[in-house]
């Protein structure tokens, strides 16, 4: 309730009449903006009465609770609204959702993130038509999902996420025992999670290098005891970045530079930690980089098995790296987005 200001002290000030009269009114000049607030007499915005009071608008309400101080949590609904006034991708959008559930704001059963951009097939192809890029016939270097879109695979987890062979997503037991898997001799609508024609040649894709290190830094991340030092110690370095995407292991290119610069970080490691964390630290100097060792191989096969002693899970970046190694550029650096 706002008082409308007074425009003397002699005949126009509330306060000042009734004192006059009764100082014991001074306890009736509080209450009385509390009662008629409480008993919704004003309707309008600056607190004016909006009418004659009836006998029944001033019943008292015993189901009358008053305004709630319970704060109104978000459903996936308003979660999508406001991601789409606020225009906001992929990236602003996931920080988003993960602080509103750091402060228990969202609905249970609401999901991180539900962009309302979604890329299809159809648009791909507006958008090669567009570039003609049939008339350039460039290489092609960007992430696995854009991948999917550009051979007509189904997007997701899906069984044979594999552009290149019959790769089951699936079968962990033979996950590290098994290197060869059939190999795709074409992608055909129908077969094993192909739903679409590609819009491009196999042969033009390249891996992208950036990706795969965003990969292999989250199974790192992944198999890491969340109660040792070595997890503790990336929750502290980096205060800005939600829980969530810690042990997720989501992190950016900068951010995984910054701690393979940091020398105390590989103290906080015991002896397997430290022999992954070496491993995947020279995969990304002198393979994934601008720099192609002349043992990349054997750089390629101690990270597999250290991440495999670890307790890693494959996913399908380390099978593209051990299994299609040969698919792989000679200067990846070329290739990369960062």
């Amino acid at each position: 309730m706002i008082w409308r200001e007074s425009k003397n002290h002699f005949d126009d000030c509330y306060f000042c009449m009734n004192l006059l009269f009764d100082q014991s009114l001074i306890v009736v000049i509080y209450l009385v903006p509390i009662f008629i607030e409480f008993l919704g007499l004003y309707d309008d915005e600056d607190g004016a009465n909006s009418g004659e009071v009836n006998d029944h608008d001033c019943e008292y309400d015993v189901d009358f609770q008053g305004p709630s101080s319970e704060p109104s949590l978000f459903h996936q609904a308003e979660l999508n609204d406001l991601i789409r006034d606020l225009d906001l991708w992929k990236e602003s959008s996931e920080l988003l959702a993960s602080r509103l559930k750091e402060k228990i704001l969202l609905h249970q059963g609401t999901k991180d993130i539900q962009l309302n951009l979604k890329m299809s097939t159809i648009n791909v192809k507006e958008i090669i038509e567009i570039i003609n890029y049939s008339a350039h016939d460039w290489v092609i270097c960007v992430d696995l999902k854009m991948v999917n879109f550009l051979l007509g695979q189904q997007a997701g987890f899906t069984k044979y996420p594999c552009f290149l062979c019959y790769w089951d997503s699936r079968d962990r037991n033979r996950h590290w025992i098994r290197e060869k898997w059939p190999p795709r001799e074409c992608l055909k609508v129908g077969d094993k999670n192909v739903i679409n024609n590609p819009l491009v040649h196999t042969h033009k894709i390249i891996l992208p290098p950036l990706h795969i290190k965003l990969g292999l830094m989250k199974q790192f991340i992944e198999a890491l005891d969340k109660d040792r030092y070595c997890f503790k110690y990336i929750r502290n370095y980096f205060p800005g970045i939600s829980e969530e995407k810690k042990k997720a292991g989501i992190f950016e290119g900068p951010q995984i530079r910054k701690l393979l610069r940091d020398n105390c970080f590989k103290d906080s490691m015991n002896e397997e930690e430290k022999r992954a964390w070496q491993a995947f630290s020279n995969v990304v100097y002198n393979f994934l980089g601008i720099k192609k060792a002349s043992n990349y191989k054997e750089l390629v096969t101690e990270l597999v098995d250290s991440y495999h002693a670890l307790g890693c899970n494959m996913s399908i970046k380390i099978h593209y790296l051990r299994d299609l190694l040969d698919r792989f550029p000679d200067n990846l650096g070329d290739m990369s987005e960062e």
